[in-house]
């Protein structure tokens, strides 16, 4: 049936639109099918890492969100001598209990085509730092750096990213 309902659509473009309709339809059905990698599977991004300031938050805390395939297990605040701060509070969301969805709501609509979306595992992961000296980093942020280490003992990977800009007043 979906078969058969795509060679409608594709004769039904072509007797409205001529052949220039049905070319650009190809090209968008060419350009579907180039989001998928070569074993049929959805490429994934890498993952994201925020970190800032809450608006209407504590001024002298930084949020730490990741999204990633591995749960973060370790945050750190490294100031431009060294000194380390650890995240006082990580909280993690299982890939399991927060599923990630590729390609829509239930389905993506290709022109003939319905595409059932798929679930990607991700854990979202949270991660609070208290300043350990704000004036100090309000002045210096730019040499503050955070580093992130995600996953267990089997398969273990790390992230840093530049400190955010202090709070406005």
């Amino acid at each position: 049936m979906r078969i058969s309902a795509a060679i409608f659509n594709s004769a039904a473009a072509l007797a409205r639109f001529g052949r220039g309709g049905a070319v650009a339809a190809a090209l968008v059905l060419a350009g579907c099918a180039s989001h998928h990698a070569e074993d049929g599977a959805t490429p994934v991004a890498a993952a994201e890492v925020t970190a800032g300031f809450e608006p209407g938050g504590l001024a002298n805390v930084i949020v730490v969100t990741a999204i990633d395939r591995q749960a973060l297990r370790q945050a750190e605040l490294i100031g431009p001598d060294g000194e380390r701060q650890q995240a006082y509070s990580i909280d993690v969301t299982p890939p399991s209990a927060s599923p990630r969805y590729v390609g829509g709501d239930q389905f993506t609509l290709t022109p003939g085509f319905l595409q059932p979306r798929q679930q990607l595992d991700l854990a979202v992961s949270r991660a609070l730092i208290a300043l350990p000296d704000p004036p100090s980093y309000a002045k210096t942020w730019h040499d503050w750096r955070i580093e992130l280490r995600f996953g267990d003992a089997n398969a273990l990977h790390a992230q840093s990213l530049a400190a955010p800009a202090p709070p406005g007043p």
